[in-house]
């Protein structure tokens, strides 16, 4: 660390974060193919240190646009195992600087368009924008495998958990790529047109953990369980257990469940899930449920 430049990590990713005075900004350089990961968490902070210590304070994330050419710079977009070493505070005269919006180019690279300026010029064509920033923007395609899958009963408390879970995945890389965790959502990697119960099923026996929300609300609508009427959620519940038996991707599969009582509105928050309350569970589901409560003393002592 010196005073005007700092070399930090998250996890073990590395990243650089120095001022430029000329400019009165910020350079960030990120290491890694997913430089959203570091980029998310350093911006959590920023909100964090503003709201508690600047209010009125703004600022916007720019990538840094020379002479025609999608430069890693400003915030490096993805350059592994080395940083961008160019300066750009003593450049010639004549040189063509624009500070390209991230937000912007996020825009365009979803949306399959070409940037443009504000007097209407094409700055960077649809082609290399995806070439120079895709790796800024999250866009979720079915995948053959999945690292993480999260198995939920749609409802008011699970469905906004499970979506905060998945985002907090995404603060996340492994590997020596620098990598994102691939995690399965439906709601983020299921298409139309596409038969909705084979890629679940196939998501779910090609990933290395299933994280099953065993919660309250998820287990009240199995009490009057209808054998003649199929239960998704207990169709994967039940599943994962015999993939995990077969290990049918051939991999270290795990479960990873969490696990939530009903809310206590006199201490305000959930109490621990009590298996008595659903003595009348299908009988399936309660060997599911013993298991699980297995797996959690085996995941206490592994992890």
């Amino acid at each position: 660390m010196y005073k005007t430049l700092a070399v930090l990590f998250f996890g073990r990713q590395r990243f650089r974060i120095y001022c430029i005075p000329t400019w009165n900004c910020v350079r960030i350089d990120i290491e890694g193919i997913n430089p959203l990961a570091v980029f998310d968490r350093i911006t959590e902070l920023i909100d964090l240190t503003i709201n508690e210590c600047m209010r009125n304070l703004h600022y916007s994330a720019r990538f840094l646009h020379v002479n025609g050419n999608a430069e890693n710079s400003g915030i490096v977009a993805g350059s592994p195992a080395k940083w961008v070493k160019r300066s750009y505070e003593n450049l010639p005269t004549n040189t063509q600087l624009t500070f390209l919006s991230l937000n912007e180019v996020q825009r365009c690279v979803k949306e399959h368009t070409d940037l443009f300026d504000d007097y209407g010029s094409c700055v960077l064509n649809e082609s290399e924008l995806t070439q120079c920033y895709g790796s800024w923007v999250r866009v979720y395609h079915p995948l053959e495998s999945y690292d993480v899958f999260l198995s939920y009963r749609w409802n008011d408390f699970d469905s906004p958990l499970t979506l905060g879970l998945f985002d907090r995945f995404s603060l996340f890389n492994i590997t020596s790529l620098q990598r994102a965790v691939e995690v399965f959502l439906d709601r983020m990697r299921l298409q139309d047109g596409r038969n909705f119960r084979d890629d679940f099923g196939k998501s779910l026996a090609y990933s290395t953990v299933v994280v099953p929300i065993i919660s309250y609300e998820a287990l009240l609508r199995m009490m009057k369980h209808d054998p003649t009427t199929v239960d998704n959620v207990l169709v994967e519940w039940i599943l994962a257990l015999c993939c995990e038996a077969e290990m049918i991707n051939r991999e270290n599969k795990r479960i990873f469940p969490v696990m939530m009582g009903k809310m206590d509105m006199n201490i305000g928050r959930r109490k621990r899930l009590d298996f008595r309350e659903f003595d009348q569970l299908p009988s399936k589901l309660n060997v599911l449920l013993y298991w699980s409560d297995l797996l959690i003393d085996v995941f206490n002592h592994r992890l």
